[in-house]
Formats: C-alpha cells, structure tokens, sequence
C-alpha cells in the first residue's frame, strides 16, 4: 500500500519509486504524483544514504559473513560504493531515471565533485554491478577491496558533505551535533520507532526521551562512535534513550532497520 503522504515526498528513495515503481493494483498514475526530482531533494538524503550503507549494509554484511564464516562477497563490497555514487548524485542534484544513466553522469562529474580518482573508480565499478558486471572480474585485488575500506570510504564522504553543508571544518561528530540544531523530531514517527523498538531484547527504549526528543542524527552519532570504538561517548547517548542491559553491532542493526525513516519520510 502507497502511504497517503508519498506524493508530497521529496527523498532519494521516493526519486527512485518514481522511476523504477510499478503499480500493481489501485491508482495506475500515483507514482507520478510524487513530487520528488533530481534537482529539489534535501542534501541530508545523500548523508542518509550513506549511514543506511554503513549499517545495514556493510555492518550487517560483515556480521553475517562472521556468522557463516565466509569470506568478503566483492558484489557486497561494490554495493556499498555503488551507494556512494548515488549519494553524491544526490547531494549534487544530478540523479538520473536508470543506473545506466546515473552510471554515466557520475562518470562525465566525479571530477567537479572533487573526488580522488580511487574513488571515482571504485564508485564506477560499483555502478558495473548493475550495468555490466563481466567488467568488475578480476578488479578485487588490484583495488584492495573491502568492507573496512567501504567504511572509511563513507565515513569520510559523510565528512566532505557536511563540511560543504555546513560550510564548517572540525571533528565529525561536532558537524552532526551543528546538523542536529537544525533539525526537529517528528513526534508520529518516533512513536512509531518506540512501538517497533519495545520488541527489542536487552535495550528497552524510553517512551518520552524516544518520542518527543530522538532526531536521527542521534542515531548518526551511534554510528560514528560505533565505528571509532568511543563506547563512553556511544552509551552516553544510548542512556538518554534506553534501559540498556546490552549492546552489540547486532543491535545497533535491530534499531537502525527499527526507525521508520524510510522512502518517505524525510528529514526536517
């Protein structure tokens, strides 16, 4: 079902409902209506982007891969830099219909996006696993792929954008906490977080602080300290929200998937 609200929606992944969507029942013309285009959606998308790689992609990749005890998928590892190069399409205001056609506008604009060719490369072959993935055979060791790479790669792209966004230099986690002086909780949907979050085991959300104070950046910020290893900064902010008996990266997977932050709601 199509929530009421989405033809008003201005997020990256309402952009790629339009374009990619197929309607199977109901109003044939409902994806049109959505008001999202390449050239009007928030830049803080293209920050979202790349914290949903962070976890629910290269984190929980590399706990599964941990689980099965398997090697690094270099598909997965491509993935996640595929996704950069649709965060930086984003954020720029140069999103396309197709990976066909994003692939190549990314290709014609890496340089003016000021990205170290590495990158861009790796970004290209990112968008081959979609557009022609025979090329990406035999490029895992001549780029040195990997997870641990992916991570630090969207970590320092997420650096790069708020220093643009914000036109401020400093440590990351300062530049989310000016991010989130920008922004407000949305009351309806932190309800919601806080029903999804009360089936988890081992943190227990707090009703008030979760519903009439939780921001996304906050959940930002869990990531940064996460990935740094700053356990004292990292509970100093689960406390204000949870009981918490535990925390592990499985966790922190469990709340990520649980805010309900998704393709429509965007960030004000």
């Amino acid at each position: 079902m199509i929530p009421l609200f989405l033809s008003k929606s201005r997020t990256f992944w309402a952009y790629r409902l339009k374009q990619e969507g197929i309607v199977l029942q109901g109003d044939r013309n409902i994806l049109k209506k959505i008001r999202a285009k390449k050239d009007n959606i928030s830049r803080i998308e293209a920050i979202r982007i790349l914290f949903q790689t962070l976890v629910v992609w290269v984190l929980l990749a590399e706990l599964n891969n941990i689980k099965n005890n398997q090697k690094e998928n270099l598909l997965t590892v491509l993935r996640a830099y595929l996704n950069m190069g649709e965060s930086y399409l984003t954020f720029f205001g140069c999103l396309r219909p197709c990976y066909a056609e994003r692939a190549e506008e990314f290709k014609k604009r890496w340089q003016e996006f000021g990205l170290e060719r590495d990158l861009a490369e790796k970004i290209i072959l990112g968008y081959s696993t979609k557009t022609n993935s025979q090329k990406i055979q035999g490029q895992y060791e001549s780029y040195g792929f990997s997870l641990a790479q992916a991570r630090r790669d969207c970590l320092k792209t997420v650096n790069c954008f708020l220093s643009f966004y914000l036109a401020k230099e400093g440590a990351l986690d300062e530049k989310i906490e000016i991010l989130s002086r920008r922004i407000k909780p949305n009351w309806l949907f932190n309800f919601f977080f806080f029903w999804f979050l009360k089936k988890l085991q081992k943190i227990r959300p707090r009703f008030f602080p979760i519903v009439f104070k939780f921001k996304i950046t906050d959940l930002w910020k869990v990531v940064i300290f996460n990935a740094s290893g700053e356990k004292e900064k990292l509970f100093n902010i689960l406390r204000k929200y949870f009981k918490i008996e535990g925390f592990t990266d499985e966790t922190l997977v469990k709340i990520f998937e649980a805010h309900p932050s998704l393709s429509t709601v965007e960030i004000t």
